[in-house]
């Protein structure tokens, strides 16, 4: 073991160096309460009833054995033995106190000079004398004194102080049988307490001990001091329980130089100078090395040093002697490593090149052979305590690997086994290395460990599950690796048909139309023939080319198909291969149909509309017919495709005025439910007037336009007594000129137009009141361009509340994913809702959002007293204008934000996070456009957002604080590597207080690295927001920011979560147990194969395993598997193991205990060495 301190630079100063040095070696034992039940009862009576004093002795033999073996080894030891009489007492007595002082007497009440540790006892009681363990020690107490049948490890040697003492503490663990284990963090604590007076101390310390057996003690320290020759030691009793040692004048340097080793570094390669070069000081047989250890100077004169460096070989020993070519003072060290501080003494030819290095070869050792070294030093004449040992290999120890067989007898194709064997040949000491078979795209797919003894040739056999085609037609190499040779080899690919990008050349399209489709296709693995097939919306085939030769060596081949007679509505065709010689290919494009929207009389759905049983909505037509029953509950049961939205309700700029057309029913009267149809279209909505003609008592219909594109109205009443309905009268004006498309028509479109109070609003109806549930659905491609209307998005307003309602009250939106969205309006814009009232949660979207005012959000225009403080996500750009209104007239308009315009009334905006680029005139945020002028708290959210206003500051989290009383919480962050300033301005303008405020700001700027990533929960990254793990809504992503867990879900992840980690002795197996589940979700029940990796300590990946799981329409799948990692003897220590799938993963605490292998390097002799330095192994353990 090693007793000196390391030093990292040879002229490095140091403190002032007494000449005694203290080695403290703390073992600590935690007793479980279960021993002390046991030991408090039938124990005590059956020994004092008539056990022999011999059998108390061999039961403490026994125990002591049982926690030297846990110190020694870190093995757990049971203490439960066969003999129910052979239970020990456990006793709270005894303690080790240490205090530095300049007096003669030391101050225990100084808490800053003193520290105190408990020692514990375990005893066997008898009629007339004790048998305890206490401190490390056996005790045997009568009445008239205390003698030692095993002596406590406190002692001088060489003037230098051992304290090797053992803890016993009570660990509250009750029930099962009592087992001694490692108590590694106690041990820490209780040497730093004792280090931190040690370490400092000058001029005197003193040891007390308080214990029952203080005389044993003190007899036992009396006869240490008397091996003291340098240094005045004193040991009194003053009480019958307590007993001192001090320690006086440790801080006298001696006055001539005197140099000590102060720490072996072991061997140093020739071109190297780092301690510890040579890893386990193994050299090769044609390897330069240098000896390199630091020699300090204690003595209080400069002077230089001599160094015999010294190999034995056998009886016969080689020197290399060295001066120091420079005076080193007092307390400064050099090192006898490779440097140009020294002078070769032995041989004076080389004194301009200090060649003073050793060659195994030239010294005539042999090939795995283990010899020693030492070092001297003159003055001082101190060498290593004990020898250094180092051995000698004929080569580096390295692994060649060749590739004997790849197991084909077939092309592989997708998703088979590939079968890789390997020859391996090791060469060299070591330990067993790792092997692994890369795939197509350099991931590797498979390991193995290698034989760790000694040369051989070994071979190994290596699997790829599950074969994963390459993305390139020449990527068809796999390889074999290990840390110093790799492989490669070609495999023999069955022929694959990729087709790389479909293009649509006719779009728009109207319904019967014949539209092209290109479509580009390659081979991977060889030149083939196939077939390219066309299936239009239906899935039936509607075209096909003929045997196209496929080229896996040239450019993509691009194949033209027709498709005739394209449906109604837009939809997606297929293009696939059909090949009987290749792996085939298909995929999908969507093909746009122009058109009006739908015919909402025409959409039916399934479900009533009512709570627990709402209407199922799986097309963008239902979608768009919600407008029909605003207080129904929705929810989603399939992603929805709004491609072809950019085509409805065009603008009408033209129009032909039909005076009358005079229409007759079939039979009778006309009566609810009839239908007319105009005989001219489209018909202006606003324009139909119905007449039922002349008559005293004749009434004019209700109705209703069912399609303005076709000229449909439906009667909405029935005729009464005095009604003649027979013929009716119907004046309109038909559409003759169109403009530019508005798009999907919001839902519920009727908001609480506060900002405008004084003018009228031009919509009737109700905004959304019902419920709606998009099951974590996704809606794409939604396009809306209304710039002259307000409440503008998917929902124009979700219900707002009555005056006295509690925020939150109404409808309730959730689970909703909007992707690549057009939303344009002209105020209350959002891209989900223009307004929210009611609950939105658990909703993200991503596209364009533009106003041509304020109020407009990336997902949220306003909030109406609204609860929005629920997993909110926004991606893309927001655009805002200026507000149209002046003076005072603008309050209330404010507000362009990346999630929400405005928190308006008692909104809360809080857990959530954007990534939008956001800008306008002014009140720009990226999170928030303005807050209320009610006091709000805003909490779990950050942003990697840009804010740009033209007019006025902007801010990466709120563009404008309008309430003093809003604070914002140590959980939220903003990506001060992109955007520097969190707020815009502060203060109410209204009130012309700008500036004049001052806000609680707890929030955090962070940069993007350290934003990212799987520490992101780390308390210097972005700790304060609420991860998974702790039962809140956050994930952290490798390589990302955070995320939400809903949305990872919705996005049908493969989450791996690790249940198990064996903790292992390097060189042996750890296996991890992992259990691996898919939130995909599909009506076809798909089943999806991912490969899962273990990553050790170091991130390098030693095992994988494929995982074949079933995506449901309504549940999870899952499986546990077992991963292993096989150490190697290098690999201790404490660290983590990782667990990836391609978008999760999840790492787990991992012990790896250091194999039984011998330090080659020297021992120290601690005799002058620095001001009480101490090398601390604390093995605790712990009984319970």
């Amino acid at each position: 073991m090693n007793k000196g301190r390391a030093s990292d630079d040879g002229e490095q100063q140091r403190a002032v160096s007494p000449l005694v040095g203290l080695i403290l070696l703390f073992g600590i034992v935690a007793i479980g309460t279960a021993l002390l039940l046991v030991a408090g009862s039938a124990m005590l009576d059956s020994i004092e009833s008539g056990a022999e004093q011999e059998k108390v002795h061999m039961c403490m033999d026994e125990t002591d054995h049982r926690l030297g073996t846990v110190i020694t080894t870190g093995a757990e030891q049971s203490l439960a033995f066969d003999d129910s009489d052979c239970q020990p007492q456990i006793a709270a007595d005894g303690t080790i106190s240490v205090a530095r002082h300049d007096g003669e007497h030391p101050d225990w009440d100084d808490d800053d000079r003193t520290a105190t540790e408990t020692l514990g006892t375990l005893e066997f009681e008898l009629d007339e004398q004790t048998i305890a363990h206490q401190g490390g020690a056996v005790w045997e107490r009568t009445d008239s004194d205390t003698r030692a049948v095993k002596e406590p490890n406190i002692g001088f040697e060489n003037d230098t102080l051992h304290v090797e003492l053992m803890q016993i503490e009570i660990d509250d663990v009750s029930g099962g049988e009592t087992v001694v284990r490692h108590d590694h963090e106690g041990a820490s604590e209780a040497t730093s307490n004792l280090s931190s007076v040690l370490s400092d101390a000058e001029n005197n310390v003193t040891f007390k001990i308080e214990s029952e057996y203080a005389d044993g003690w003190e007899r036992h320290l009396r006869q240490e001091k008397e091996s003291v020759s340098q240094y005045s030691v004193e040991v009194k009793r003053d009480s019958d329980d307590e007993v001192e040692m001090t320690i006086e004048g440790i801080g006298d340097p001696p006055a001539e130089p005197h140099f000590v080793i102060d720490e072996d570094h072991g061997l140093v390669a020739h071109d190297q100078e780092e301690p510890n070069a040579i890893e386990n000081n193994r050299v090769g047989l044609n390897d330069r090395f240098y000896i390199n250890a630091s020699l300090t100077n204690y003595g209080s004169n400069p002077g230089t040093v001599n160094a015999t460096l010294s190999i034995w070989n056998d009886s016969e020993r080689n020197d290399r002697t060295i001066e120091s070519n420079h005076s080193i003072y007092e307390n400064n060290t050099i090192k006898t490593g490779p440097s140009g501080d020294w002078t070769n003494v032995t041989d004076p030819q080389d004194q301009d090149q200090q060649q003073y290095y050793f060659e195994p070869e030239s010294l005539g050792l042999e090939p795995y052979t283990e010899y020693e070294y030492d070092i001297v030093t003159d003055p001082g004449g101190d060498s290593l305590d004990e020898r250094g040992k180092f051995i000698v290999e004929e080569e580096s120890p390295e692994v060649n690997i060749s590739i004997t067989e790849i197991e084909d007898d077939d092309p592989v194709g997708q998703g088979e086994t590939l079968t890789v064997h390997a020859d391996v040949e090791k060469r060299g000491y070591g330990d067993g290395q790792l092997v692994w078979l890369n795939g197509f795209g350099d991931n590797t797919v498979d390991t193995t460990m290698i034989d760790p003894d000694g040369d051989g040739d070994e071979s190994v056999t290596l699997e790829w599950g599950s074969v994963d085609l390459p993305e390139e037609p020449d990527q068809t190499e796999i390889s074999v690796s290990s840390e110093n040779s790799t492989e490669t080899a070609d495999v023999d690919v069955e022929p694959l048909l990729n087709i790389t990008a479909i293009d649509v050349l006719d779009e728009p399209v109207e319904e019967g139309d014949t539209v092209e489709i290109e479509a580009h296709i390659e081979a991977i693995g060889d030149d083939t023939q196939s077939d390219v097939v066309l299936d239009g919306f239906d899935g039936s085939e509607g075209d096909r080319t003929q045997s196209e030769t496929i080229s896996a060596t040239g450019s993509p081949t691009t194949v033209q198909l027709e498709y005739e007679g394209v449906g109604e509505r837009t939809d997606r065709v297929t293009v696939r291969t059909e090949s009987p010689g290749a792996e085939d290919d298909e995929m999908d494009e969507v093909v746009v149909v122009e058109r009006d929207g739908p015919v909402c009389s025409e959409v039916d759905y399934e479900g009533s509309g009512e709570e627990g049983d709402p209407y199922n909505v799986s097309t963008v037509d239902q979608l768009q017919c919600i407008n029909d029953d605003l207080d129904a509950n929705y929810q989603l049961v399939d992603d929805i495709d709004a491609h072809g939205t950019e085509y409805w309700n065009k603008e009408i700029v033209g129009t032909e005025r039909i005076d009358s057309e005079t229409v007759t029913a079939e039979s009778g009267d006309f009566g609810w439910g009839d239908e007319i149809t105009l005989s001219e279209s489209p018909v202006v909505e606003e324009s139909i007037e119905v007449d039922a003609g002349p008559g005293l008592f004749n009434s004019d219909p209700n109705f209703e336009l069912v399609s303005a594109e076709d000229g449909i109205i439906e009667i909405r009443d029935s005729p009464g007594d005095w009604d003649d309905w027979s013929e009716l009268d119907v004046t309109y004006e038909t559409a003759t000129q169109f403009g530019n498309p508005h798009g999907f028509e919001p839902i519920g479109q009727d908001g609480n137009n506060y900002p405008n109070t004084f003018v009228d609003s031009n919509w009737d109806g109700d905004a959304f009141s019902g419920d709606f549930d998009g099951n974590g659905h996704e809606i794409r491609n939604l396009y809306i361009d209304r710039p002259d209307e307000r409440f503008v998005g998917l929902f124009g307003a979700t219900n707002y509340p009555a005056e006295d309602a509690s925020v939150g009250w109404g409808s309730t939106i959730e689970n909703v994913r909007l992707t690549d969205v057009y939303v344009h309006g002209q105020q209350h814009v959002g891209a989900l809702a223009g307004q929210a009232g009611g609950t939105v949660e658990n909703a993200r979207s991503e596209g364009y959002v533009e106003a041509e005012e304020q109020l407009v959000g990336g997902l949220i225009g306003d909030g109406a007293h609204a609860n929005i403080d629920n997993r909110l996500v926004t991606e893309g750009t927001v655009v805002g204008g200026e507000i149209a209104a002046s003076g005072n007239a603008r309050l209330n308009h404010e507000g362009i934000g990346g999630l929400v315009g405005r928190a308006t009334w008692e909104t809360q905006v809080s857990t959530a996070y954007t990534q939008t680029d956001v800008s306008g005139a002014n009140y720009v945020g990226s999170i928030v456009g303005t807050s209320s002028y009610v006091p709000s708290e805003f909490e779990q959210m950050y942003t990697t957002g840009t804010a740009t206003g033209s007019d006025s500051d902007a801010g990466a989290i709120v563009g404008h604080v309008l309430s003093a009383g809003d604070s914002f919480d140590s959980s939220v962050y903003w990506d001060e590597t992109i955007e520097s300033d969190p707020y815009g301005e502060i203060g109410n303008w209204y009130t012309g207080s700008i500036g004049s405020w001052t806000i609680e700001t707890d929030w955090i700027g962070r940069t993007t690295a350290e934003m990212q990533g799987f520490d992101v929960t780390e308390p210097d990254r972005m700790g304060n927001l609420e991860f998974a793990d702790e039962g809140g809504p956050w994930e952290a992503v490798p390589d990302d920011y955070p995320r939400f867990s809903w949305e990872l879900e919705a996005e049908g992840i493969f989450e791996v979560e690790i249940d198990d980690v064996d903790n292992v002795t390097a060189g042996n197996t750890s296996t991890v147990d992992v259990t691996v589940t898919s939130r995909d979700r599909d009506q076809e029940e798909k089943v999806v194969t991912q490969t899962i990796t273990l990553t050790n300590m170091d991130g390098q990946v030693v095992d994988t395993k494929d995982v074949d799981l079933t995506s449901y329409p309504d549940r999870d799948d899952s499986e546990t598997i077992e991963l292993e990692w096989h150490t190697s003897l290098d690999d201790e220590g404490v660290g983590e193991v990782t667990a990836q799938s391609e978008d999760r993963e999840d790492s787990a605490p991992i012990e790896i205990d250091p194999a039984d292998i011998e330090d080659l390097t020297g021992d120290v002799d601690p005799d002058d060495l620095d001001d009480f330095p101490f090398e601390t192994d604390l093995d605790g353990v712990e009984i319970g």
